[in-house]
């Protein structure tokens, strides 16, 4: 058996290829070596966690690592689970009987002296990386380069070629050849991402190589924000804002389906673009694209991204002064802390900064949504007479603004509140009143609501005790596709339907839907709800 290690190509390998039983040749190379014939190809992909840890634990003993299971972890991601520096970490703490892998953990930590550190003799991640480097083309040195300069852990075709300048076809062919070279990784169809240790070489090259590394970032985030409100565009209700000069020379998606695709695949680049705009000042910029999104946001309420575009629309419209703008930011981000992340406190801060600004300023309808916002975080905090209180105002203000939809919504939060104050026939009588009311002209902001007014009135029932009306009526709520959290909400009508169910006498039936509901609490993050639901679940004598 031959061994050839880390083999430069085609040329150099066929010859030294068995030509007869008896032989076998083991080839590693940093290239595909796709011109080779009656070969048998494995791509080596990346070492687990619980892999990369058992080498360590294998290069340095048990008594090395028995009681540092926190530090060896630290340092299998700090190496990136990448071998080669494993194996230098390895060789480090060995010639090093004093040393713990937490001090190793923490010289690694800073990102600028990581590839420093991840050096053992003649052995250096650096340097590996750099032969790879040096048999790339200029042009491809200058696309690995410059893909450092993605705010989010990987990128499409599109993005990358806004980079280099160069056409999407071309760019696609580039990042091909870097994934062949092991330099890129393709995450999935289309998507590319740099490893860590990698980005931080190619950042170390683009500080050392260009000097207009800080133009090339504000382009690239100017082209990601003119692209994120042009995708936006396809879900605005009347009354949105125009198009920014310029927006249509940017990425400019086919479809509805197409933007969300978009927007969904590249929220961490567009996300991460906001603060290099707000550095440059581009505040009317980060207004505009923040309110474009406005109703994009509805249809996925937990992503954090929307904590990070509405604070910065916040501050972009203090720096413009204008603070009506500012107000209907910050009810926007009172939103995404409640809804989004069901942090209330935060959310009702908020909406009470919101609500002085626009009673400052005289705006009426902010008034009414901070109102509303106030009024759902009350009531998640357990206070539903201020909930109610806040609810009566809102509504107040939406009908003398005539906002159909934005009263419903309040009138729903408002009967929640008169039901969780023991107040249930009232609520019933309210949330009946409502449905079927028309809330305005929002695309799809009716089926909306009926859904919700449903839900609500099931559990005016269930708050009633009247069970079997309880189970009809859970039976028939359905959550249309086209708005937010899903999961969440059809997590809490099983859980409605569970209840109303066990007190009928059906326990069967009732456990089925407590297991369903909290699989669904769990892959929406509600650890509390799903927390609750398992001891539901218990209490009925079984463990799902």
């Amino acid at each position: 058996m031959i061994v050839l290690d880390d083999a430069a190509d085609e040329a150099l390998t066929r010859p030294l290829l068995p030509d007869a039983e008896g032989s076998f040749v083991l080839v590693t190379s940093r290239r595909p070596l796709a011109g080779l014939e009656g070969v048998r190809r494995i791509r080596l992909g990346g070492l687990s966690g619980g892999e990369s840890a058992r080498l360590l634990g294998r290069i340095l003993g048990a008594p090395r690592t028995d009681g540092q299971s926190e530090a060896i972890t630290r340092l299998t991601e700090l190496c990136g689970h990448l071998p080669l520096a494993l194996r230098i970490v390895g060789n480090r703490l060995s010639s090093r009987p004093s040393w713990t892998p937490a001090r190793l953990v923490g010289q690694l930590a800073d990102e600028e002296r990581r590839l420093s550190g991840l050096v053992a003799g003649d052995l250096a991640v650096r340097s590996a990386l750099a032969l790879s480097y040096g048999q790339l083309t200029d042009p491809h040195r200058l696309l690995l380069r410059r893909l450092a300069l993605v705010p989010g852990h990987d990128t499409g075709v599109e993005l990358a070629a806004v980079l280099t300048g160069e056409d999407p076809p071309t760019t696609e062919g580039s990042l091909d050849l870097l994934v062949d070279r092991g330099l890129l990784e393709e995450t999935a169809p289309g998507r590319y991402a740099l490893h860590d240790l990698v980005r931080l070489f190619a950042r170390e090259r683009l500080r050392d190589e260009e000097e207009t590394a800080e133009a090339v970032r504000l382009g690239m985030a100017d082209w990601l924000l003119r692209s994120a409100s042009a995708a936006g565009r396809w879900f605005e209700a009347p009354g949105a804002p125009e198009p920014w000069p310029g927006e249509v020379a940017a990425f400019a998606p086919g479809s509805a389906e197409a933007a969300e695709e978009w927007l969904t695949a590249e929220r961490a680049n567009w996300a991460g673009a906001l603060p290099v705009l707000f550095a440059a000042d581009r505040h009317a910029e980060i207004l505009h694209v923040s309110r474009t999104l406005y109703w994009f946001s509805d249809r996925r309420h937990q992503w954090p991204e929307w904590r990070t575009l509405f604070s910065y629309g916040a501050r972009s419209a203090a720096a413009l002064g204008d603070r009506t703008a500012e107000a209907h930011q910050l009810n926007c981000l009172a939103w995404a802390h409640s809804v989004g992340a069901y942090q209330y406190v935060q959310g009702e801060e908020l909406a009470r900064r919101a609500l002085e600004l626009a009673t400052g300023t005289g705006a009426l309808g902010e008034q009414a949504w901070a109102w509303a916002y106030i009024s759902g975080a009350c009531l998640s905090l357990k206070r539903p007479a201020e909930a109610a209180e806040a609810a009566e105002r809102a509504s107040r203000l939406f009908e003398e603004t005539g906002d159909t939809a934005g009263r419903a919504v309040s009138q729903r939060v408002l009967g929640k509140a008169l039901r969780e104050s023991g107040r249930a026939e009232e609520a019933l009588t309210l949330h009946r009143a409502l449905l079927g009311t028309s809330t305005g002209d929002v695309p799809g902001l009716d089926a909306y609501v009926e859904a919700l007014l449903r839900h609500e009135i099931a559990n005016d029932l269930l708050a009633l005790e009247r069970w079997p009306e309880a189970v009809a009526a859970f039976r028939i709520v359905t959550a249309p596709r086209s708005h937010g959290d899903l999961d969440r909400f059809h997590a809490q009508a099983l859980t409605g339907l569970a209840t109303a169910l066990r007190h009928c006498g059906e326990v069967t039936e009732a456990r089925t839907h407590l297991v369903r509901a909290r699989e669904l609490f769990t892959a929406a993050g509600d650890t509390t709800a799903a927390s609750n639901t398992a001891t539901a679940i218990e209490e009925l004598g079984g463990v799902g």
